[in-house]
């Protein structure tokens, strides 16, 4: 079965380069990241744990993180019973998806089969179904299945649970039509209608995908000439997509002489499959140019048995010779109808070679050459059309590399037995042709008159989702790069040749399955298997990886190690004397391609802010999914800080710790007792929190994080935070220094202070960017930086964790207040911060259990009562109470004593009588001494200092036994602490200028 005509409708146009409007892709591919732990939690689901229970043993799966479902699942083959015809893989299928419903998340029904091809020469199946909701085809949605011998080996689920009903469309066809036309590029030309139909099209929201009811509608014009996809909005006729199949061919490139480029060299060769006549008989040339034709004189055109050359400048080329052998020369066909003939034969032989099931190399195509209606560009829209010399750019016919990407532009298409032709894949489908014909990065040397630079180059690594810009050939380089790279590890290890086999191979029946770029690993691993059964890998599965998994498209994303270490990190502590747990697992990716099995691990930790590390060996036991380590940290003293990081290593020598930053970002966490003085988690609204740019924009947002450039895909705690970028492309502005600042945050009476927040941070080498915290103003924390002769030492925490900052109210106001900034060269740019849950505690330090938070002076008969509660500390010395006429006393010192209190007992509530002569108003404080001589610090009104007035008071108020035996015989006093605003501590008062000595 020949599926791409169910796919498509009608060929597509490539051209070499970007076409010069600013069209957007009609089918935008949601961006597919993966995170470690939240893969732990789907793998440990029921769902997948009935699965596995049954049919599914020994199968793996990486999960989509919006659904839920399994993104790719794979595993040793699993028996569907006859597979002879469509009919019966799609009966055999529809019965595996009734036997585990979860695993598609939608009713059967609505899966329609789309496409079900076979190869032959691998006994292989591929199988799409494609998703409806309420009957209306969801665009990129559904199933792909792969069956082997007859039997199941890997499936991919792209479904949207959850949408059964749909709103009514309220645009109908002919005004889809024409919305399509006035709202597109061409709208005052005649567009020749195509077809229409409604659909649903995906809309990437973040950690969502939304579903915009759609006209899909196809459209064909002369002039301009373009054949145009767009999706209209149903409801309100919003164009939501736009392509032109035919891009416009403005763009510049350089080109190359007939071995390969215009640059001089020529090569004479014999010239495959191209005719040859006599007056009375004619012939075909073979493979290397041989004919067998009685005659003398002999005619040749370049109308051969696989391409028709065709010269839009001119008169067609042709030959006529004498004697046993020709030559085409320029003198009888122009330089670029002999060349794009050569080239196309090259690239045809080698794809018959390969792939002679696929009816595209054994059919004739044409190929345009010397078009003046364009320069500097090359298409396919079934036909190749080649740009005449001009505008600095050499004849695109005339350059190899070209002429193989426009021609596999077609191979692909009619390669396709299940899926969906895929703009940006294509385009490093097309480019990696090139690459396995000329064994060179370099895309088209010479495209440019005078230059040897080509206009493309597969060797530096582009990396999914990060390197994507919406440009097809430019997204193409993410695909084309990791061929590349999979055929330079192979030449590696078995030789030039044995490798360029082993990869076009795969390439020619992994393009078979109509993959987009994230998907392309499945589709290599499939087409390397050798036995249908996935889960004992394939003969070329770890260097597929590696290749892969270097552009962020390999077995598990962007995640680059084989193996992952799932930690969950340790919160605050108690003080109690006891060590610490330490728990995680170590799971591997790849079950076959290196072993997961851990040879050791350990926890390094510190409690000097990382200025020294101290490592303890961990326990390991074989887990459910993998390798548990397990073991404690020492226990900790009150006060302590501690960053730590786990590591493991495994059998094999391959590294993997969590955090993946280690010492760069570790983890935090906090020993002793907290009372919590401020907690903003920015739910009920931002939390007053201002931000500006000191340099640049300014980039701060409230709201949900959208899982965009390395963003967290939700909030730590509910559903909004504070970063920066949360909603264009994630990453933080170049040249900016924008600033977020919280509110004034009341710390009175502590001047210790312990401030934590959750954190999902991104940030280049502080060398380059720096990411800091101030508190007050100056800068308690910043990023990790290196120095230029490394400079790449990025801090990226790959998930929520938990910063501790020990700080101090330096000013001693009862205030802090905080700022978050990233200030940034013109480089490399990361997702920068995301906030939540900022949280101020006050730890049980000594100046903090110093304080009094209750001191009280009030009138009393006749002067001046004083109450406040000791300091519940034990080693407590002394508690002094001083006042002033002018302002509050600074310190024990500043200003006259009017009570002493020796040997105070801990948290006792004191009561105190105060004569004084002078009733104007006075300012009084209160001071306590621990046995080192350390005294409270700050003066806070309402909490250890109290502006009081000396009246007449209540002859009837009266006071404690062991207040009044202090206290002069006339009158009484008495205490009424208020509650003390810390659990471990107490409230404190004031006596005036006597001495008590505790008994």
């Amino acid at each position: 079965m020949h599926a791409a005509a169910l796919l498509l409708g009608m060929l597509p146009a490539h051209a070499i380069l970007p076409g010069e409007e600013a069209l957007f892709p009609p089918v935008p591919q949601p961006i597919q990241v993966f995170d470690a732990r939240r893969q732990v939690d789907f793998r440990m689901g029921a769902p997948w744990r009935a699965f596995l229970q049954t049919e599914g043993a020994g199968w793996r799966a990486v999960f989509d993180e919006t659904t839920g479902l399994p993104f790719r699942a794979w595993g040793p083959g699993i028996a569907l019973g006859s597979t002879r015809s469509a009919h019966e893989v799609e009966s055999a299928l529809r019965a595996f998806f009734a036997r585990h419903p979860a695993l598609t998340g939608v009713d059967a029904g609505s899966l329609n089969l789309a496409s079900a091809g076979y190869l032959e020469r691998r006994d292989t199946w591929y199988v799409s179904f494609e998703e409806t909701i309420a009957g209306v085809p969801v665009v990129g949605g559904g199933v792909d299945a792969r069956i082997v011998g007859g039997r199941l080996v890997f499936l991919r689920v792209k479904t949207h649970p959850g949408l059964g009903s749909l709103p009514r469309a309220l645009l109908d066809e002919p005004r889809a039509l024409r919305e399509a036309v006035g709202r597109g590029p061409a709208p005052w030309v005649v567009h020749k209608p195509l077809g229409s139909r409604l659909v649903l099209l995906p809309r990437d929201e973040g950690p969502a995908v939304a579903l915009d009811l759609a006209w899909e509608v196809r459209t064909e014009t002369q002039v301009p000439r373009g054949r145009w996809l767009s999706y209209v909005d149903a409801h309100d006729g919003t164009l939501l997509g736009l392509r032109n199949e035919i891009p416009h061919s403005t763009g510049r490139v350089l080109a190359t002489h007939d071995t390969r480029a215009p640059d001089g060299h020529m090569t004479t060769s014999g010239l495959p499959w191209a005719p040859v006549s006599t007056p009375t008989s004619a012939t075909y040339t073979d493979a290397d140019g041989y004919f067998d034709l009685v005659g003398d004189t002999f005619t040749s055109s370049l109308v051969g048995e696989h391409v028709r050359v065709s010269n839009r400048s001119g008169a067609e080329g042709s030959l006529t010779f004498t004697g046993s052998e020709g030559t085409w020369t320029s003198a009888a066909a122009s330089q670029a109808e002999i060349d794009v003939f050569v080239f196309v034969e090259h690239v045809r032989t080698w794809a018959a070679g390969w792939a002679p099931e696929v009816s595209y190399t054994d059919s004739r195509i044409t190929a345009n050459v010397n078009d003046t209606s364009f320069t500097c560009n090359a298409y396919y829209d079934g036909s190749l059309n080649f740009a005449i010399h001009g505008s600095g750019c050499n004849n695109t016919a005339r350059i190899a590399d070209v002429v193989y990407h426009e021609w596999c532009h077609g191979f692909h298409y009619y390669s396709l037995v299940s899926g969906t032709f895929d703009y940006s894949a294509s385009e490093g489908i097309a480019d990696s042709c090139s690459v396995l014909l000329t064994d060179d990065s370099v895309i088209a040397p010479y495209f440019y008159q005078g230059y040897a630079s080509g206009i493309r180059d597969l060797a530096p690594n582009r990396v999914y989702p990060d390197d994507l810009t919406g440009e097809s050939h430019n997204d193409g380089l993410i695909f084309g790069g990791t061929v590349w790279d999979l055929l330079q590890i192979l030449e590696e290890e078995i030789g030039d040749e044995e490798a360029n086999d082993v990869v076009s191979d795969i390439f020619v029946d992994a393009i078979k399955a109509g993959f987009t770029i994230p998907e392309s690993y499945d589709e290599f691993v499939l087409a390397d298997d050798d036995d249908g059964d996935l889960s004992n890998g394939t003969p070329h599965i770890c260097e597929i990886v590696e290749a892969f998994t270097l552009h962020g498209i390999g077995p598990m994303g962007g995640l680059s190690a084989l193996v992952v270490f799932d930690h969950e990190p340790i919160e605050n502590q108690t003080a109690n004397g006891r060590p610490i747990p330490v728990h995680g697992t170590v799971l591997p990716i790849s079950d076959v391609c290196g072993s997961a099995e851990v040879a050791e691990a350990w926890v390094v930790w510190s409690t000097d802010g990382g200025e020294t590390w101290e490592q303890t060996d961990l326990e390991v036991y074989p887990g459910l999914d993998g390798d548990e380590v397990a073991g404690t940290l020492p226990a900790q003293s009150e006060g302590t800080t501690v960053l730590y990081y786990v590591e493991a290593e495994t059998t094999e020598g391959v590294s993997v710790s969590a955090p993946i930053g280690a010492d760069i970002s570790p983890f935090a966490f906090y020993v002793g007792d907290l009372e919590t003085l401020y907690f903003e988690d920015f739910e009920a609204d931002d939390g007053g929190y201002t931000s500006t740019a000191l340099e640049g924009r300014d980039d701060w947002e409230w709201g949900a994080p959208q899982g965009i450039g390395g963003d967290p895909r939700e909030a730590y705690s509910g559903s909004n935070v504070w970063g920066n970028d949360l909603s264009q492309d994630g990453a933080y502005a170049n040249d900016c220094f924008p600033v977020l600042t919280s509110v004034a945050i009341p710390v009175a009476p502590f001047p210790d202070l312990v401030v934590q927040f959750r954190r999902y941070l991104g940030v280049e080498d502080g060398y380059y960017d720096d990411a800091t915290l101030d508190v007050d103003g100056e800068t308690v924390w910043r990023n990790h930086a290196t120095n230029r002769t490394v400079g790449d030492e990025h801090h990226q925490d790959d998930q929520w964790t938990l910063a501790s900052v020990r700080v101090t109210d330096a000013d001693l106001d009862g205030f802090i207040t905080l700022a978050w900034g990233l200030e940034a060269d013109p480089g490399l740019t990361l997702n920068g911060w995301t906030l939540d849950d900022v949280t101020v505690y006050a730890p049980a330090s000594t100046p903090n259990r110093l304080a009094v938070t209750d001191f009280q002076a009030s009138e009393g008969v006749p002067g001046l009562r004083l109450s406040w509660t000791n300091p519940d500390l034990d080693d407590l010395d002394r508690v002094v109470v001083v006042f002033r006429d002018d302002r509050y006393p600074t310190h024990p010192e500043d200003g006259t004593l009017i009570w002493e209190e020796l040997d105070a007992a801990p948290g006792e509530a004191i009561a105190r009588y105060a004569p004084v002569e002078d009733l104007d108003t006075h300012w009084f404080a209160v001071f306590a001494v621990d046995a080192a001589g350390t005294w409270s610090q700050g003066v806070y009104p309402g909490y250890n200092a109290d502006q009081g007035t000396a009246g007449p008071g209540d002859p009837e108020d009266t006071g404690d036994d062991e207040s009044q035996e202090d206290a002069p015989t006339e009158c009484g006093c008495g205490a009424s602490p208020r509650p003390a605003s810390a659990g471990w501590l107490v409230a404190l008062g004031l006596g005036l200028a006597w001495r008590r000595r505790r008994r």
